[in-house]
């Protein structure tokens, strides 16, 4: 499982403000509102554009950042 929260996560044209981006270990990516804090996940100070992208070693997704703001 892979998570990332940041003051605004931009994912296919949409903005999510104050979100955590979460990729579950089956692959499906979830947006949720940041409402308390969660362990080991990184947070990012401004705006971030993600993607799911497979690992080209197992085919699984894999979150990456795209670009910072």
């Amino acid at each position: 499982m892979q998570r990332i929260m940041a003051h605004a996560i931009i994912y296919r044209g949409r903005t999510y403000r104050m979100h955590v981006a979460e990729l579950t270990d089956t692959g499906q990516l979830r947006l949720y509102p940041f409402d308390t804090e969660i362990h080991s996940t990184p947070f990012i100070n401004g705006t971030i554009t993600i993607d799911t992208i497979p690992d080209p070693h197992t085919g699984r997704p894999s979150l990456h950042i795209l670009k910072i703001l």
